[in-house]
């Protein structure tokens, strides 16, 4: 698979629509999940993760309940097993998880349990989804995510396996880097020194090119007035708070000065009752006034 048609396929599964709501499911898998209807192929012929994805994209409907036959169908693998949970028993290289969320792109997962034990099987989309057949609502493929499939089934989520029906579709040790797509790009040109000749004179174009030159300092320009107005916006809002902080100080010697006045005139005992209740008055007008401004 070319590195377009992998974009192609990770944008495909990207926008495929999510089912959220439980109502949206078919009923979970109760019999039989494989016809054993096909032979398979040889081991190679055996699709890649990748490739069976894109087989998936183009099979997104199927027999209800035939879950089993759906994904060794995605990988081109003859039939073995007659349910999944009889598949996970007998996988070699299995990868238990409580959840789905480290399961890889690309590999079969598992669930056992169901009202007569036969389990679930479903292809893995990375990042906790997968796409199941019945998950859409009866006969449909959807794309869901592996933990909601777990609680709203109510079966038994056991992993992921490298293997389904005794075929290894998904060896872990030997998975592709990705510099494996950089050799892909680099494979365009007749070598590496004629790829890297190419990047040079593309960024030499575009250095040179005027009318890059011309948005860079237009570009700059417009940057500078828009800091221009932000520090005269700042410095306008400095004042101001100067001005409201000078303000506030004069009325704090204002009242300070009232209780002083209050306070002598107590000492003296002229009308003491109201004089006290002036002086609580300002009192609790300082203290409103210094928590205003952050100094009570």
């Amino acid at each position: 698979m070319s590195l377009f048609d992998g974009l192609r396929l990770r944008w495909w599964v990207w926008r495929l629509p999510e089912i959220k709501d439980p109502a949206e499911l078919g009923p979970p898998p109760d019999g039989p999940q494989d016809s054993f209807e096909g032979l398979g192929a040889g081991e190679d012929a055996i699709r890649t993760p990748k490739e069976a994805i894109k087989w998936a994209r183009g099979h997104m409907t199927w027999p209800p309940g035939y879950c089993l036959q759906w994904v060794r169908s995605c990988y081109n693998v003859a039939p073995l097993y007659p349910d999944a949970a009889t598949a996970w028993k007998h996988a070699r290289y299995k990868h238990p998880l409580n959840s789905g969320g480290k399961a890889p792109r690309g590999a079969p997962v598992y669930w056992t349990g169901g009202s007569r034990g036969y389990g679930h099987i479903a292809l893995g989309l990375g990042k906790g989804y997968c796409l199941s057949t019945d998950a859409g609502g009866s006969g449909r493929v959807a794309k869901i995510k592996i933990d909601k499939l777990t609680a709203w089934w109510g079966h038994h989520f056991q992993g992921w396996a490298e293997d389904v029906n005794g075929v290894r579709v998904y060896n872990r040790k030997k998975r592709k880097k990705k510099k494996d797509e950089l050799e892909q790009i680099m494979a365009w040109y007749k070598n590496k020194a004629e790829f890297e000749k190419a990047i040079t004179e593309a960024a030499r174009a575009a250095v040179d090119s005027s009318k890059t030159r011309e948005e860079l300092t237009q570009h700059r320009k417009t940057m500078g007035k828009r800091a221009a107005n932000v520090w005269k916006r700042d410095q306008a809002e400095v004042k101001r708070d100067k001005a409201e902080v000078k303000a506030a100080a004069a009325r704090v010697e204002e009242i300070k000065k009232a209780l002083g006045v209050v306070e002598a005139a107590l000492e003296n005992k002229a009308t003491r009752e109201d004089l006290a209740n002036a002086r609580d008055y300002l009192e609790a007008s300082l203290a409103a006034l210094l928590s205003s401004i952050g100094e009570g």
